[in-house]
């Protein structure tokens, strides 16, 4: 094979290459929070747009989530009652995010520690034992091709949490009841993984040099047989 056709063939190759998929990423961020575990916090996202191209990969991922738990006991006698902790109390948030009303869970994610309680609570009322900071914490889920429709409906996609905790343990005496709430805080990030037909700059220069060069070549060798 001559080498005007060895240029031309490669440059040929470099042409096709340039037409395959090229990989895009579109993010969105949210930043949720609650006063409370009782409280939901929404977060909503704009659809991907099909001409943008195709849909790959759908990401979410909570960074950076904060919070407080509050472990409180509950008197529910008339008189003031003193308590303590033989078992020191567990004590444990969970924040989900769920996508839509019918579609699998999102993103979860759990943090608890064992705190210990002791004191006085008035009659018939409810008093924080302990309190417990927690944070950064955080994890991301792919949602794969399998949930990709969720988020092509040509609107907006939501996702919306539902905290809660949980505590166990023995407090004394028996009249005494273990409870708790807490807050959070934190950031929600969506990301569209995406390909297009749509050459890049940098491959447009090396298509463009290539064919460059293959007609420097065939000049040159054009001079050289006259």
């Amino acid at each position: 094979m001559s080498t005007t056709k060895k240029l031309l063939l490669a440059a040929a190759i470099c042409c096709l290459g340039t037409t395959s998929a090229f990989a895009n990423i579109i993010t969105q961020t949210c930043s949720p929070s609650t006063a409370s575990f009782n409280n939901t916090a929404t977060c909503t996202f704009t659809d991907f747009n099909t001409s943008w191209g195709s849909l790959n990969d759908v990401t979410v991922t909570i960074s950076g989530m904060t919070g407080t738990l509050f472990a409180s006991v509950t008197n529910i006698t008339s008189s003031t009652q003193g308590y303590g902790t033989p078992t020191p109390v567990t004590d444990t948030a969970t924040v989900t995010f769920e996508v839509g009303a019918n579609a699998p869970t999102a993103v979860s994610i759990s943090t608890g520690s064992t705190v210990g309680c002791s004191g006085t609570v008035p009659g018939n009322s409810t008093v924080n034992c302990a309190s417990l900071s927690w944070g950064p914490t955080g994890m991301t889920n792919d949602m794969g091709a399998v949930e990709n429709a969720i988020f092509t409906g040509g609107g907006t996609v939501s996702f919306t949490s539902a905290a809660n905790q949980s505590t166990s343990g023995s407090i004394t005496p028996g009249s005494i009841f273990i409870g708790g709430n807490g807050t959070f805080a934190g950031t929600l990030t969506l990301s569209y993984t995406y390909s297009t037909g749509a050459p890049e700059p940098a491959s447009l220069l090396l298509v463009g040099g290539g064919l460059l060069g293959v007609g420097l070549a065939f000049r040159k060798r054009k001079q050289v047989r006259s």
